[in-house]
């Protein structure tokens, strides 16, 4: 779990189930909610269910959650408000987060053994 500038900014999420993981499902959702890193919130349950009852050949050692937005917020409304309200100098540090982000995005994307677009319609 990577928390940034005072728990606003989460670049990624990861559990694994092996104490080696080398065969990993990488999801890649919108933005990342403001709920806690554990193993009772709901997304990680769906994430964990799916990433271990995926129908493949090899059994998967884990998953890594990355973000299209790494803005920790409640609903993607609020991440779209948030935007709208930042001065100019915030705008730059988004843009900054923005950057870093995509470069993990793009990490995780190639190292993972498959990769999930997650999409949740509310």
């Amino acid at each position: 779990d990577c928390f940034a500038r005072n728990g606003t900014v989460r670049r990624g999420l990861k559990w694994w189930w092996a104490d080696s993981p080398k065969r990993w499902l990488a999801w890649l959702m919108l933005n990342p909610s403001d709920a806690p890193a554990s193993p009772e919130d709901p997304t990680t349950c769906r994430l964990t269910y799916f990433t271990r009852n995926w129908p493949d050949d090899e059994p998967y050692d884990g998953w890594i959650a990355v973000n299209l937005y790494p803005f920790v917020e409640g609903s993607p409304k609020a991440l779209w408000e948030r935007r709208r309200k930042l001065t100019d100098s915030e705008k730059a540090e988004w843009d900054s987060d923005m950057k870093t982000n995509l470069e993990d995005v793009r990490e995780v994307g190639r190292m993972a053994a498959k990769r999930v677009l997650a999409v949740s319609i509310t």
